[in-house]
């Protein structure tokens, strides 16, 4: 894949939030290529920033946050838009539109006073200069379908009346209404019970066929990262630390972080014990100097603690940010 096929483009992004006891440097020095038609999981533990980069690209932020540095460039009909750079009314014709988010907390992502139908009409509403309200209606029943539930019941419904599941199908139909390019997805299957979350991987898996929408998929979850991503990109800290396809990834870890997150999956199959990971994530109002990583890593060395180490292009499209692979 090329430039020619990159449909976001993230270079040097940073994002700090301005805490009471200081600045949080939230994402540091991030830099992803997205390709049309694929599936980038993000993988890390909780904190590690993956929330943040989606609020990024979404220019979703809270109010004590702030990009510092950087750029997020969406391929667009007539050239590259640098959504860091559009101001609130330019950015709302590319939310929904362009780029849609479908967030963790379905559950408090509807209106309890609307019905599900007027939850699509008030979205074009908000994000379409003109629409037909019935030409939305059919696109919506076409959509719930799409994601095995019954339009009729679930149009007429009030969200209270739908579970989990199914406001969490709800809210994927709902964000692919304006038939955007890129969909964003912040861990769409963490609140659901588990044959909750086999409906929703089997409604993102036929998606990706039928649509070939291109999605990000954050969890912290790597078994789903398994079943629906083409490539993973492991975070730590803040910083993106791995990248490569799954099987990459699961078969060829290079980063001291990735074997450890492996380890701390369970295989049944293999009966093998699972390992934690020692020490905790590092705070982020005073990060450790080098690698942040080196405080937990049993392999760390001298120059970990010294410098930061630098995104490393093992082979293309297979960076990592580790000392162990640098050509010293």
């Amino acid at each position: 894949m090329t430039m020619a096929n990159t449909l976001l483009s993230i270079k040097g992004l940073e994002v700090v939030y301005i805490a009471p006891k200081g600045v949080v440097k939230a994402l540091r020095d991030i830099n992803l290529e997205i390709y049309e038609g694929e599936t980038l999981s993000i993988v890390g533990e909780s904190g590690s920033g993956k929330t943040t980069l989606l609020l990024s690209i979404m220019r979703l932020l809270p109010p004590n946050s702030r990009i510092i540095k950087g750029s997020i460039a969406l391929k667009a009909e007539n050239g590259w838009i640098d959504l860091t750079g559009l101001d609130e009314n330019s950015m709302r014709r590319v939310r929904w539109s362009k780029v849609a988010l479908v967030s963790q907390a379905a559950m408090n992502a509807f209106n309890p006073v609307l019905r599900i139908k007027d939850h699509f009409i008030e979205t074009a509403r908000a994000h379409m200069d003109k629409f037909d309200r019935e030409l939305i209606l059919r696109e919506a029943r076409e959509l719930l379908k799409l994601v095995m539930l019954e339009p009729e019941r679930v149009l007429n419904s009030y969200p209270h009346q739908l579970s989990g599941g199914m406001k969490q199908r709800t809210l994927i139909a709902l964000s692919l209404l304006l038939k955007p390019k890129l969909i964003l997805m912040d861990e769409p299957t963490s609140a659901l019970d588990v044959v909750s979350q086999k409906i929703i991987l089997g409604v993102l898996r036929d998606l990706k066929g039928k649509i070939g929408s291109t999605m990000i998929l954050v969890t912290h979850d790597l078994g789903i990262a398994a079943e629906i991503a083409d490539r993973i990109a492991i975070m730590y800290a803040g910083k993106v630390v791995e990248v490569g396809s799954v099987d990459k990834i699961f078969y060829e870890p290079l980063h001291p972080y990735t074997k450890a997150l492996l380890r701390a999956v369970p295989r049944v199959r293999f009966f093998s014990e699972i390992e934690a990971i020692p020490g905790e994530p590092p705070d982020l109002i005073n990060p450790p100097s080098g690698c942040s990583f080196h405080p937990r890593c049993p392999l760390s060395m001298e120059i970990c603690k010294r410098e930061e180490p630098p995104m490393i292009e093992i082979e293309p499209r297979r960076p990592v940010a580790c000392w162990l692979h640098a050509k010293r």
